[in-house]
């Protein structure tokens, strides 16, 4: 991981520990040994707990970590910050993003999941709600992956569920088929508004992390309820001011 060799001999295997919640150094086996012991495990089943994990089983016991995580904050309101925007504190990442952590970790675990066993497939099922109501609040640019994955799901089965899925999907489609408004932003009205512009390098203030503009709005142009959701009117300046695109 830090990029110089390995003291084990090249031809043994050299299995990594790494606990990302906590640090960004490798995890010493001695000391999850330790653990085990501390828990009563015995040394003969130590191999159950420290053998190999593909990669599969690593991203949902990931994503599983995130969405206890993300439930422990929301169910004890912790998490926030003095504005009142929620935030996660985590280890290295003091500015993780709530909303996408948790959409992300519901992907996760309803992709990765073996629908061939009857566990998987109906703990797969549960997580189509919570997918479906964040795609529609949210994030509707995710269209495709909601035709692609989720609808399959739905075939020859004829219910409410499906008739209001198909029916958000044609809206949001019909909305991506419409011309969009052409606005100027080269009036010297829009330049005096805009503080920073395309390409700037910034650190945020809050959270501290950099990033570039990569593009920018007069106004905040989201919908009404993405901006209560995100309590874009408790800014100094509410809605009515510039915001930005970075990356």
């Amino acid at each position: 991981m830090d990029g110089r060799p390995s003291a084990e001999a090249a031809d043994v295997p050299c299995p990594m520990y790494l606990d990302p919640y906590r640090s960004e150094d490798e995890v010493p086996v001695e000391h999850l040994r330790t653990q085990l012991a501390a828990w009563g495990v015995k040394n003969v089943d130590y191999h159950r707990f420290l053998g190999d994990a593909g990669t599969r089983n690593i991203v949902l016991r990931t994503s599983r970590n995130i969405l206890a995580t993300v439930h422990d904050f929301r169910g004890l309101d912790r998490g926030t910050d003095n504005t009142g925007h929620r935030t996660i504190r985590l280890h290295a990442n003091p500015f993780a993003d709530m909303d996408n952590a948790f959409y992300s970790a519901l992907w996760a675990n309803f992709m990765l999941r073996n629908p061939s066993t009857r566990q998987d497939r109906a703990e797969q099922v549960q997580f189509l709600p919570m997918i479906l109501e964040r795609f529609e609040r949210l994030f509707p640019m995710d269209a495709n992956l909601i035709e692609r994955y989720i609808c399959p799901t739905f075939r020859n089965v004829a219910s409410a569920d499906q008739w209001e899925l198909f029916e958000t999907l044609r809206v949001v489609r019909a909305g991506d088929s419409m011309p969009k408004q052409i606005r100027s932003r080269d009036s010297s009205a829009s330049m005096d508004r805009v503080k920073f512009q395309v390409g700037q390098i910034f650190q945020h203030k809050r959270y501290g992390y950099t990033a570039v503009v990569i593009g920018w709005d007069l106004e905040c142009s989201m919908n009404s309820e993405w901006m209560a959701h995100n309590q874009i009117d408790r800014l100094d300046r509410g809605r009515h001011q510039s915001f930005y695109h970075a990356l």
